[in-house]
């Protein structure tokens, strides 16, 4: 069944800058057949689209839990202390330019 499945398997893509998800896309028919295994693939963080020709109409997903959001809030955190804050001229400077 996994090889049936793996065949429509068409691309990657990046959906964030720590971590690459596979987009996994089957027909109607694949989807209906293949429902538990599709699952355990979005279980372990993969997207699956279901098209109806060659038209999407759905996509599963894994709902986002909060370990994730915290992990992500942290990251930014992480990456805005790294930086140089901005000084008031400096955002004062942005204002006034703003204005014209």
């Amino acid at each position: 069944m996994t090889n049936q499945l793996t065949k429509f398997c068409h691309d990657i893509t990046l959906e964030t800058k720590w971590m690459v998800v596979m987009t996994i896309k089957v027909k109607v028919a694949e989807a209906k057949t293949h429902l538990s295994e599709l699952l355990t693939k979005v279980e372990a963080g993969e997207d699956v689209v279901i098209s109806r020709g060659n038209n999407a109409v759905a996509r599963m997903i894994k709902i986002d839990d909060r370990r994730q959001r915290l992990d992500a809030i942290r990251a930014l955190r992480s990456e805005r202390a790294e930086r140089a804050g901005a000084t008031a001229a400096e955002i004062q400077a942005w204002r006034r330019e703003g204005q014209r």
